[in-house]
């Protein structure tokens, strides 16, 4: 699995170090140590791109 900034992921209750910086906290550990990685749905990925309404009716959600 192969994370950057910003992913979205499941973390195990213990093993990872809570770091509060400049009001935000994040959590330093092993990559190997993450559970998952949430994946968005077809919805919030045509919220965050720029698309045609005929590539929208092209689309299809599998994720359900």
């Amino acid at each position: 699995m192969q994370l950057k900034v910003g992913d979205l992921v499941v973390l195990p209750t213990q093993g990872f170090t809570k770091l509060p910086f400049d009001g935000e906290e994040y959590y330093v550990g092993p990559e190997n140590q993450v559970l998952a990685k949430v994946q968005q749905s077809v919805e919030q990925a045509l919220a965050n791109t720029e698309v045609t309404e005929e590539d929208k009716e092209n689309l299809t959600d599998i994720s359900n």
